[in-house]
């Protein structure tokens, strides 16, 4: 079946146009001071005209909303989900097993980590001291994207 989405894809990946693909990121936070902080961080590693940063701080429809808005990447405050975290990235990861996740996290701990990464999270980060590094991984995974 031929889509909007595919026609979009095919014209962004064909060289003569030399256009980046849209990049979309969204953030899971419901602490209005984390989600402003990351989003302040990420600006400057994203095309402002071109890349999408969205929050979502109801969860209530989390996985439609990954769903429908097919992102590429997943900023989760894993304090934010509590007692349904691992079950929900796995589920994203079900629903959209491409896009990366990346999981912040006040309980830096190896059993932990482990398990979120079995569930399908790509990065670990230790919101108190590690959130500088999300620059970067966004910067990395950007230039492979496109």
């Amino acid at each position: 079946m031929y889509t909007a989405e595919n026609e979009i894809k095919t014209f962004n990946n064909n060289p003569i146009f030399n256009k980046e693909r849209v990049m979309k990121i969204l953030i899971v936070d419901d602490s209005e001071i984390i989600y402003k902080r990351i989003e302040k961080l990420i600006t400057p590693c994203i095309d402002r005209n071109q890349d999408i940063i969205t929050v979502i701080s109801d969860f209530d429809n989390l996985l439609m909303d990954v769903y429908h808005m097919s992102p590429d990447v997943i900023i989760l405050n894993t304090y934010s989900l509590r007692g349904t975290l691992i079950e929900t990235v796995r589920a994203i990861k079900t629903i959209r097993s491409q896009l990366k996740i990346i999981s912040l996290t006040e309980f830096f701990d190896k059993t932990f980590e482990n398990l979120l990464k079995k569930a399908g999270s790509d990065f670990f980060i230790d919101i108190a001291s590690g959130v500088d590094q999300i620059p970067g991984i966004i910067t990395d995974f950007k230039n492979k994207f496109n």
